[in-house]
């Protein structure tokens, strides 16, 4: 769709998905007044353009987060059962307590795994995380868990960046054999370093997301147990309550 599409049909209401660029470039000179995005995820949104805009936005936040949190399961159930690990003595670490985060957080301790979380921004709120998961800073976290499942948005401003929130310096405390899931957003972990880790430690790793998409990156899809191209959460359960969520919007605006 083009800036000119939307000038000369007047539209007012745009719904989208996560393929279309909704920023100035779209938008300018036209007389729309709301989007909404029928995705999780808003990385292809100019926000602060949209808000000094007047332009209202919507989201499907929550729309997928059962498909990717089955996702990861599945993950760690084909490693466990593939290594021959017990279920039971597993530590498992989820970074991120937001949609995704929560239901994983769950499941995994369902079915007998021992569950850490990692969120500084619900911790400095005083959140009051479940009993059964063990709240730890990030270095515990990667230093003492068999499973690390990252769930958080990708941002580079503010007080808690997650812009290559794993890296070189913390990905190296990675233990030997460990599986690191990767199904949030591309840049939140730094591909060339776990790359290097893989080459100095044997580790598993499930990529979803990628830095350069939708590029994605051979050497490191190579590497990986699973690399699929970001299609955890296109699941049709997903893409029916996104779906419905943006029929909510259009009833709530109309």
């Amino acid at each position: 769709i083009t800036n000119q599409q939307l000038v000369e049909s007047k539209c007012e209401l745009l719904f989208t998905r996560s393929q279309t660029k909704i920023n100035g470039d779209l938008l300018r000179n036209s007389n729309v007044k709301l989007v909404a995005t029928a995705t999780s995820g808003t990385d292809h949104a100019d926000l602060d353009y949209l808000s000094s805009s007047g332009i209202n936005f919507r989201d499907a936040k929550g729309s997928n987060a059962n498909s990717v949190a089955e996702y990861a399961v599945y993950s760690i159930l084909k490693w466990a059962y593939d290594n021959q690990k017990d279920i039971n003595e597993l530590n498992v670490g989820i970074i991120g307590y937001g949609c995704i985060g929560r239901l994983l957080v769950s499941y995994c301790f369902a079915v007998g795994m021992n569950v850490f979380v990692n969120d500084p921004p619900l911790f400095d709120r005083d959140f009051n995380f479940p009993d059964y998961a063990t709240y730890t800073d990030l270095t515990n976290l990667i230093k003492n868990c068999d499973v690390i499942s990252n769930h958080v948005p990708l941002c580079t401003i503010g007080n808690y960046p997650t812009y290559y929130l794993l890296n070189e310096n913390n990905l190296k405390y990675v233990r030997e054999g460990a599986l690191i899931i990767h199904a949030s957003r591309g840049s939140v972990i730094q591909e060339s370093a776990l790359i290097d880790l893989h080459e100095k430690k044997s580790i598993f790793t499930v990529i979803d997301v990628w830095e350069n998409e939708p590029e994605y990156n051979d050497k490191l899809a190579t590497l990986s147990m699973i690399a699929t191209p970001h299609i955890a959460g296109h699941s049709y359960t997903g893409k029916l309550n996104g779906t419905k969520m943006m029929l909510n919007v259009f009833k709530e605006i109309s």
